[in-house]
């Protein structure tokens, strides 16, 4: 499904890995992927959206499941041939929907402990709107926090993504 420039693989647990396989992603230019996590897309599509994509987004939330399935997505990105995103800053785990009590706040020190070059800058709390502030971003005020915070991931990525075509 192709929307506001890009295109949306619905993610569901219950398909079967033998339902993607007639996906043609290299008809798909990739620049940006934004990974659920975790992950309910089988590990080999992941891995083949991760070969083609510029800039990898792992929304994470500071929970245990997630921090655990954290090294899973890493190595899904090794396994795609994409180390040099880890160390480029092409593949960032972004904090999302963080609150503020002590389970969120122990996860997110955690992350920040095991992940400190994979994090990105930008944490998106737990508010109305900002789960869809990307989606939504022409409908917001500009001035608005789900608005300023979008950006402010944007600039992020397109610093990185400029950094890493520079040294290319």
């Amino acid at each position: 499904e192709r929307t506001g420039g890009g295109f949306v693989i619905p993610a569901n647990p219950y398909v079967s890995p033998s339902d993607w396989s007639d996906l043609r992603l290299d008809l798909v230019p990739v620049d940006l992927l934004v990974v659920d996590c975790p992950p309910s897309l089988p590990w080999a599509l992941v891995r083949r959206l991760i070969a083609q994509a510029d800039f990898v987004v792992a929304p994470i939330q500071p929970e245990a499941m997630v921090v655990q399935v954290v090294p899973d997505l890493v190595q899904q990105v090794v396994e795609a041939g994409r180390s040099e995103m880890l160390q480029a800053g092409t593949f960032k785990l972004l904090m999302n929907a963080v609150q503020k009590n002590a389970g969120h706040r122990a996860w997110e020190s955690v992350l920040r402990n095991q992940f400190p070059e994979l994090l990105a800058q930008t944490v998106w709390p737990r508010a109305a709107g900002f789960t869809t502030a990307s989606e939504e971003f022409g409908n917001y005020s500009r001035k608005a926090k789900p608005a300023k915070l979008a950006a402010e991931l944007w600039e992020e990525i397109f610093a990185n993504t400029k950094t890493k075509g520079a040294a290319a």
